[in-house]
């Protein structure tokens, strides 16, 4: 699990858990993307929904100690978020009360 920090075009900042494939690549869900999964960088500028963000990774810690759990892991991630990323499940916003919960 990794953890970054992301700048939104207008300065605020956000904190963001990506999950780290057995490829190395990050699932997360990005802002005007939803659900995704993109190359991992320690420091990157994203274009999504023709705004620009920068993205600055802060850390990663490992589930597991072991590492045949953690091989265990990686290898199911992709079957787990495939559903996520196929389903164009959409970036998480914050409930305002009195919102509906669904579009």
């Amino acid at each position: 699990m990794h953890y970054f920090l992301i700048t939104h075009p207008d300065g605020e900042l956000e904190y963001q858990v990506g999950i780290e494939l057995e490829d190395q690549r990050i699932a997360w869900s990005f802002p005007d993307i939803g659900v995704s999964v993109s190359e991992f960088a320690k420091t990157a500028t994203v274009q999504a929904g023709g705004k620009r963000y920068k993205v600055e990774h802060l850390h990663g810690i490992r589930p597991f100690n072991d590492d045949a759990q953690m091989r265990a892991l990686q290898k199911d991630l992709p079957r787990r978020v495939a559903y996520w990323v196929d389903d164009n499940t959409r970036y998480c916003l914050m409930h305002v009360p009195g919102d509906t919960l669904l579009p």
